[in-house]
């Protein structure tokens, strides 16, 4: 097992590390993984260098290298969503480590804002999910059919290149498309979720084209068929129970709870403020009145003493 590490499994772990960052979730990119590798065992029959023993798609590859790359991903993201960002001018910083740590800091996201894709709690989400995942596989795929179609041997430039640049393009899709699927005000999947979608579905035609007949001899397993069919046919009654009956009777219960507790904890809501009662205010019997009288005024005096 030892013997069979190469590049290719520090390839693995790079590109589900990357994987990672563009899904933004581990738990996503997790079941990404298990469905590539199901992929890779499907096609075997098609591509030579998909034929492998079950221990290397288990342990070397899923929860090997995969696991490793997702691993770090998460931390990454970890670290992106607890960092503070400031992003003062390179020329206002005092000392040259400072200076250097905000160069570097240049090539690192301007913010960070982790995905919380939620599959179970609506219908559009569990659709939108789908398909990016049926989208990533297809891009997956290409790769390994069209270094088959148009002879391109592994170690060429081009492969990388074509990788990092999905993965520019990825991360700014998945971004569109997850703000087209949580904010309600969006109302059309974003550029770079068009973009994207144009690339895969432009090599996805190239390989039908060339595949058609280079491929023309080989067919899937009867097992392997029956097998996908069983898979697609229990999620599709898992999630048509789901949506169809589960899900709006646990809103229904939800809401149910809801009131209840609105009319035992009637505080809670909005209610009228009463107001204070008055303040009554005791009676103070009168004072004696304490002042002394008035003297006479002087016209009056002067009158008494002329009489």
């Amino acid at each position: 097992m030892v013997g069979t590490l190469d590049e290719f499994a520090l390839a693995h772990a790079l590109g589900w590390f990357a994987k990672a960052l563009m899904f933004r979730d581990v738990w996503l990119a997790l079941a990404a993984s298990f469905l590539f590798e199901m992929l890779e065992y499907t096609f075997e029959a098609y591509l030579p260098n998909f034929i492998e023993c079950w221990w290397d798609h288990l342990l070397l590859d899923f929860l090997g290298c995969n696991a490793l790359g997702l691993v770090a991903g998460h931390l990454t993201m970890q670290y992106l969503n607890t960092k503070e960002y400031n992003w003062p001018g390179i020329r206002h910083i005092g000392s040259l480590g400072q200076a250097v740590r905000r160069g570097v800091a240049q090539f690192t996201p301007y913010s960070w804002t982790n995905f919380k894709w939620e599959i179970f709690t609506d219908f559009k989400r569990f659709m939108v999910i789908i398909f990016l995942l049926v989208v990533t596989m297809q891009c997956e795929m290409n790769a390994f059919f069209l270094k088959a179609l148009l002879w391109v041997p592994p170690p060429s430039k081009l492969n990388v290149l074509r990788l990092i640049l999905y993965w520019l393009i990825g991360c700014v899709g998945f971004r569109d498309a997850y703000h087209f699927m949580t904010d309600p005000r969006v109302v059309r999947l974003g550029t770079g979720g068009w973009i994207g979608l144009s690339m895969v579905s432009l090599e996805a035609l190239v390989v039908f084209k060339f595949g058609r007949v280079e491929f023309a001899d080989k067919h899937l397993p009867q097992s392997v068929v029956t097998s996908w069919v069983l898979a697609l046919g229990l999620s599709l009654g898992v999630a048509l129970w789901w949506f169809g009956a589960r899900l709006p009777h646990l809103k229904q219960r939800a809401r149910q709870q809801a009131l209840v507790q609105a009319a035992v904890a009637p505080s809670l809501l909005e209610a009228p403020v009463q107001p204070p009662p008055p303040v009554v205010e005791e009676e103070t019997p009168p004072k004696a009145s304490l002042a002394r009288k008035r003297p006479a005024s002087r016209g009056r005096r002067s009158a008494k003493k002329a009489q």
